[in-house]
């Protein structure tokens, strides 16, 4: 990377370095937000996948012809059921 020139208050760089400070920087923020989140680790991609799993498995109970087959299949009367209690 070149080092840049200032003129009159503004930075002047060559667009290719530009465009790699800004990969840099994107690089150490997602890093950051990752390690914020606990998702930094040599498990970060299992955990990743579990999570996308967790989160298929959410969305297809929470469709209600699902709901229905599987309180059907279990016999609770869907009035019965109460997220959170």
């Amino acid at each position: 990377m070149n080092t840049p020139s200032v003129t009159d208050g503004m930075v002047s760089m060559p667009r290719d370095d530009f465009e790699e400070l800004l990969e840099r920087a994107a690089e150490r923020g997602a890093r950051h937000a990752l390690h914020g989140v606990g998702l930094d680790g040599p498990d970060a991609a299992h955990d990743i996948r579990e999570l996308r799993s967790l989160l298929d498995a959410f969305n297809l109970f929470s469709c209600a012809p699902c709901q229905g087959a599987v309180f059907q299949r279990v016999r609770i009367p869907p009035g019965n059921f109460r997220s959170g209690r």
